[in-house]
């Protein structure tokens, strides 16, 4: 799931999600999202209809406040960020989930997750510091390379 999700932010980064617009983006995705989770159940003989109305208005909530709205929120962060940012960043959101089911759930970590939460954020810091040099050194050789031409 990680991959596909790397690849799906990066692919929308490669096809200028800056021509496309963010409702739009979130539109397509559900829907192929849920086409996909429909024939993984249809498959599975797990594809159950008939529920309470309480289930139903759960399920409009995730698609609408839980999909949708993220969906058009990481389409906007691409369009300011660039889509290798916003993969890294979205590298949180187990993070986030882990840590906010932990403090408003008071579900309990295991040494595990906590080794986990650990790497994630090592990864992060070390993929934006070696970012910061590579911004460095590609300013510098600009830099030489007017200072050539002129």
């Amino acid at each position: 799931a990680a991959i596909f999700n790397g690849s799906y932010i990066l692919l929308l980064g490669v096809i200028k999600i800056n021509r496309i617009d963010s409702v739009v983006t979130a539109a397509y995705t559900n829907l192929f999202s849920s086409i996909s989770f429909f024939i993984y159940c249809g498959i599975r003989g797990e594809l159950y209809v008939d529920m309470p109305s309480n289930g139903w208005i759960a399920i409009v909530f995730i698609a609408l406040v839980c999909t949708a709205i993220a969906i058009i929120a990481l389409s906007k962060g691409i369009r300011m960020i660039g889509a290798s940012k916003a993969s890294i960043i979205s590298t949180f959101e187990p993070l986030e989930g882990v840590i906010l089911s932990f403090i408003f759930l008071g579900e309990s970590m295991s040494i595990r997750q906590i080794i986990g939460i650990v790497l994630i954020l090592l990864a992060i810091i070390m993929i934006n510091s070696s970012d910061k040099k590579m911004g460095k050194k590609e300013g510098k050789i600009q830099q030489e390379g007017k200072s050539r031409n002129t």
